[in-house]
């Protein structure tokens, strides 16, 4: 039943705390002898404390491995044969499609070599990437069967067969989680943080032999995203939810709130430890900078705008006591909409100012003059020599909404570059048509620029087409901006890749950068990379205390 399999689980994470994978590494590079039993309870220990072990059905893989593919794909196949959860959380641009795509592969010839049953295997992933998936699929392994879910029956009478969903066409199928699949894989899973959502749940429901969750992002904002994604990895391993925020949530993030008091220091420090001990041979993680030395590099630019003077104006009024005590969330939002430009406030206060003011310059109200952000993007752009003919350069362009791309349109390209050649991703009708727009984007030089949303663009895709990445707006999510610059930094990119974010001074924007970094100080603490060269580089409980200062 449910309950003893997640009663199972807890029990099991309880032993791997206990579990002296030092020692037992150890042994087993000095070559210590064992007999029997011994034998392989120490090489299942001594595997799931890092020590890879290539599966025999590699041998059978015509596929061109990188040496750290090649030991993620052991990792897969090794927890997937004793049918252990995997959190495959590589950085952006290592190739988690392909080593996942082997790993299936593996298991397919490991059950025809013992004679097992063929059993079907899902890939649920955002709309977006499905036709990806599926390209893969054909590309590195043509004879198996891939089957795209889209009738709600999908998964009946097709064994051996790789179905790709969508986390939409899961939640409406009615076959899926009746289903008996040998893998699950959700891919972009950090799309399961929220534990309730529809698209959580409905992913929590599939029944697989062995489960992967593939993600660049594991933690985005809080420990709790962890507690998720394990809960659909091993349900109870990591315990309930409760459990969960009580031994490990709350102590971490009482430091983000600025409670430094000693006893609650030690208590963050002690938290995180034991769940980075917990979860660590079922996470692996690493960086392009560690296995990847020949890939160009990147490098992130904080490019400061000041705000144009009825922005500045307008800005501060929504500072102002005498204004009225709005609701927090509704002050934000305004306040960001200015930040990007006066035109995209709501207030109808704003909106008559704007008009009084344009209409006394005789200018159009999008105009890029009303804004210090479209008129740094301007100059950025033509810095970076977009426009002209001898330029290599090619952009993307990252907003958070298709109302800041289209004023990128209008105020900055049209009206600055009209020679140039655009295409923006979230004007794509159909998911098919955006992959289509990425294929055509890379494989044509003649268009300069992409434009796409961080929630359509950040996820998944190739863009190694472009060399230039430029943010317009920031996500509060330190690792949905990420994602996106790295849809160009990744396997296949042969020039370095510049990102630059507009930041405009003396606004909310820099509280959200400042709030990026103590997100990504605790995500890097909790999940750690395996690092190539030095196993020692464990950081201290020193570090984790200047961690929680800073």
């Amino acid at each position: 039943s449910a309950a003893v399999r997640k009663l199972s689980s807890l029990c099991f994470a309880e032993l791997v705390d206990l579990v002296p994978f030092d020692t037992i590494k150890t042994d087993t590079e000095s070559g210590t002898e064992l007999d029997g039993a011994r034998r392989e309870a120490h090489s299942f220990l001594g595997q799931l404390g890092g020590i890879r072990k290539e599966s025999e059905e590699m041998g059978s893989l015509n596929v061109d491995l990188r040496e750290y593919q090649r030991d993620g794909v052991s990792w897969l196949c090794f927890l997937g044969e004793f049918g252990l959860g995997a959190a495959l959380c590589d950085d952006m641009g290592l190739g988690k499609t392909l080593q996942t795509l082997c790993a299936i592969e593996c298991d397919r010839l490991r059950r025809a070599g013992k004679g097992s049953p063929p059993l079907p295997s899902i890939v649920v992933c955002p709309s977006i990437l499905v036709a990806h998936w599926e390209a893969e699929s054909k590309r590195f392994f043509p004879e198996r069967k891939v089957c795209v879910v889209k009738a709600p029956n999908a998964g009946e009478g097709c064994p051996d067969t790789l179905f790709i969903a969508s986390y939409d066409a899961v939640s409406k199928s009615k076959t899926v989680a009746q289903t008996r699949w040998s893998y699950c894989v959700c891919d972009e899973a950090h799309f399961m943080r929220s534990p309730h959502s529809k698209k959580t749940l409905a992913a929590k429901s599939i029944k697989a032999e062995t489960k992967v969750a593939l993600t660049g992002t594991p933690i985005q904002n809080d420990v709790v995203e962890l507690w998720s994604l394990f809960d659909f990895l091993m349900p109870g391993f990591l315990g309930d939810l409760t459990e969960f925020t009580a031994r490990y949530s709350k102590p971490i993030q009482r430091h983000r709130r600025g409670k430094h008091l000693r006893r609650e220091e030690r208590k963050s420090v002690d938290a995180m430890l034991s769940l980075q001990k917990k979860i660590e041979p079922f996470v692996l993680r690493r960086l392009k900078e560690d296995v990847l030395p020949d890939l160009p590099e990147k490098t992130i630019q904080d490019y400061y705008c000041e705000m144009a003077p009825l922005q500045k104006t307008l800005y501060e009024k929504t500072e102002d006591p005498a204004e009225g005590a709005a609701h927090v969330f509704s002050r934000v939002r305004k306040q960001q909409a200015l930040c990007l430009h006066p035109v995209l406030s709501t207030d109808a206060q704003d909106a008559a100012a704007l008009r009084s003011q344009a209409e006394l310059d005789g200018k159009e109200t999008n105009d890029a003059a009303y804004s210090g952000k479209m008129t740094g993007l301007r100059d950025l752009l033509q810095i970076c020599g977009l426009g002209e003919g001898l330029s290599q350069n090619r952009f993307l362009v990252f907003a958070q909404s298709r109302e800041a791309l289209g004023l990128v349109e209008e105020a900055v390209l049209r009206r600055f570059f009209p020679q140039t050649v655009s295409v923006c991703l979230d004007a794509a009708p159909t998911m098919e048509a955006r992959y289509s727009s990425v294929v055509r984007f890379n494989e044509d030089p003649s268009i300069d620029i992409l434009l796409a949303t961080t929630a359509v663009g950040g996820h998944g895709l190739n863009l190694t087409g472009a060399n230039v990445v430029v943010f317009v707006e920031h996500s509060w999510n330190p690792q949905t901006d990420l994602q996106a610059m790295d849809r160009a930094h990744r396997l296949g990119q042969k020039r370095s890749v510049n990102v630059y974010r507009l930041v405009l001074r003396d606004t909310i924007e820099e509280q959200v950068m400042d709030l990026q970094h103590f997100k990504m100080r605790v995500a890097s603490t909790v999940v750690r990379q395996q690092e190539a060269a030095d196993p020692q580089k464990d950081i201290s409980a020193l570090d984790m205390l200047d961690i929680l200062r800073k």
